[in-house]
């Protein structure tokens, strides 16, 4: 599917890479995808490479205190593990006499820290959580997700397993650019209720001259040395 942000501002969000990224870009953007949706209010999910920010969360606490079902509750929260894996472990848990025990399994996984309750070994979880909020502008050409083809211009729907070039605004200026020009900066992900809708590849970036805000220092520096 299609992203076409038009929102303006500067791409200070990120420091530049060879192919462009510089400040003042404004990111309207023609992506391509397989999957399906209406048009509506969807987050979209850019792959970013290095650029992402890595944090660590260390949880201490005393024995029975709450720590994995915290830790579990907000890894759900934050979309790092479905509601389909919840429920099994909510149906399991009720099995066991423990209902209340499902969010601490998602973190618990040997069958002894299950029985008794209590956490016995570490426990490391990795998850993602960059989300920018964006609306479908136009579903501008329906295609064959294998040969790239045009099927239809001007799509009213989409369903499971369709392909198609989209126009989608973003909620906030982004950092991307065309997947030819630089994959790491070329893909992204259509998330809806914590659930994967579309996957697909920017095709093409319209950039519009920047306008005066803020620019970061990594920028600076970039343009000073051209």
């Amino acid at each position: 599917m299609a992203a076409v942000p038009r929102n303006p501002g500067n791409c200070n969000l990120h420091p530049p890479h060879p192919h462009g990224c510089r400040p003042g870009c404004r990111l309207p953007h023609r992506c391509q995808s397989a999957g399906g949706h209406r048009r509506d209010s969807l987050t979209v999910t850019l792959t970013m490479g290095k650029e992402k920010l890595h944090i660590n969360i260390v949880v201490i606490g005393h024995v029975d205190s709450g720590k994995s079902t915290t830790t579990g509750h907000l890894i759900y929260k934050c979309g790092g593990i479905d509601k389909r894996t919840i429920e099994k472990f909510e149906k399991e848990a009720a099995e066991m006499g423990k209902g209340s025990f499902k969010y601490a399994w998602v973190l618990d996984k040997l069958k002894a820290e299950r029985e008794r309750g209590i956490t016995i070994d570490i426990s490391l979880w990795k998850f993602e959580t960059t989300h920018i909020a964006c609306k479908f502008a136009e579903l501008k050409e329906k295609i064959d997700r294998r040969s790239g083809k045009k099927l239809e211009d001007n799509p009213k729907a989409l369903k499971s397993g369709d392909a198609a070039i989209v126009d989608m605004v973003p909620g906030k200026p982004m950092c991307v650019e065309s997947f030819s020009e630089y994959p790491p900066l070329g893909r992204f992900a259509v998330r809806d209720m914590r659930q994967t809708v579309a996957v697909g590849v920017i095709k093409g970036v319209e950039k519009k001259a920047p306008s005066t805000g803020k620019v970061t220092k990594s920028a600076q520096k970039a343009q000073k040395t051209k």
